[in-house]
């Protein structure tokens, strides 16, 4: 059976954790462990009390597939962190990290390559009810009739 600290298997998956994952994120990660037979590799920059209690809504899916998974602490700046673990940990296929992350925010921000990264990273923009999607009359209303912004189309 599956366990923290087990050795993992060759392929591997990362989940960049410094953030609450949404679900679609985790089931996202959980299918292409599935797909690929990767083990889980939690990318744990924020400590290691966030990635477990991320990972305690997983154990079910990961122990009923059979899937290897394990919690790496980083530390410092997102790109930087994660470039240090790919260097030593070999098998990480791609990093998939929820698009709030501090890690999508640097890839988002950053057009320069020192801040590449040797994998693919796999960014989620879904944005899902309740997890600060935009209310109804938070937005002004604008009269799109009003003779300065109706064009004749």
């Amino acid at each position: 059976m599956p366990r923290a600290g087990q050795s993992c298997g060759t392929a591997r998956v990362a989940l960049y954790a410094d953030a609450l994952v949404a679900a679609g994120v985790a089931e996202q990660v959980l299918s292409l462990c599935r797909r690929k037979g990767a083990s889980l590799v939690v990318l744990a920059p924020a400590g290691q009390a966030l990635a477990t209690s991320i990972l305690e809504a997983l154990l079910p899916a990961l122990e009923r597939a059979d899937i290897e998974w394990d919690i790496a602490p980083l530390s410092g700046e997102p790109v930087n962190a994660a470039r240090a673990y790919l260097t030593t940990h070999a098998g990480i296929e791609l990093i998939v990290c929820d698009g709030r992350s501090g890690l999508a925010q640097s890839v988002f921000d950053e057009s320069d390559t020192r801040h590449m990264l040797p994998v693919t990273i796999l960014i989620n923009l879904i944005v899902e009810p309740g997890a600060g999607t935009p209310r109804p009359g938070s937005f002004p209303e604008i009269d799109w009739l009003r003779p300065d912004l109706n064009r004749g189309f």
